[in-house]
């Protein structure tokens, strides 16, 4: 998190289960949610009536999830790279074809977006 100057031992813990669009599920992008939860530590309100911080954070999550979709197509991990990664063969498959680098890649790519976007809003 060293590009949004956020610190804390607990966000590799936090991601964890998001990997494969949540626990290998093929559901959302753990990427795209660990993007939001970052707009949401650093705009998001810390009281329920602070509705200028809910709004910016609210319109820099929508930023966040157009650029997602326009760049990948769909929000869903099963979408973007055609294989369940909960299933053993369909898991290899993706090893192979460098799926992993591919990931890590769109991480990358998000995580760049994200900052740019949090860093303009100031």
């Amino acid at each position: 998190m060293e590009v949004f100057n956020l610190k804390s031992d607990l966000i590799p813990n936090i991601a964890t289960g998001f990997s494969g669009g949540i626990g290998r599920g093929g559901s959302v992008c753990g990427a795209l949610v660990g993007a939001i939860m970052v707009i949401g530590m650093r705009y998001g309100r810390s009281q329920g009536q602070d509705q200028e911080s809910f709004q910016k954070s609210l319109s820099l999550s929508k930023q966040v999830l157009d650029k997602f979709l326009d760049q990948y197509g769909s929000e869903k991990c099963l979408d973007i790279i055609g294989l369940r990664l909960d299933d053993p063969e369909q898991y290899q498959k993706w090893l192979e074809y460098g799926g992993k680098e591919k990931c890590i890649e769109l991480v990358k790519s998000i995580t760049l977006f994200t900052a740019k976007i949090a860093n303009e809003g100031e």
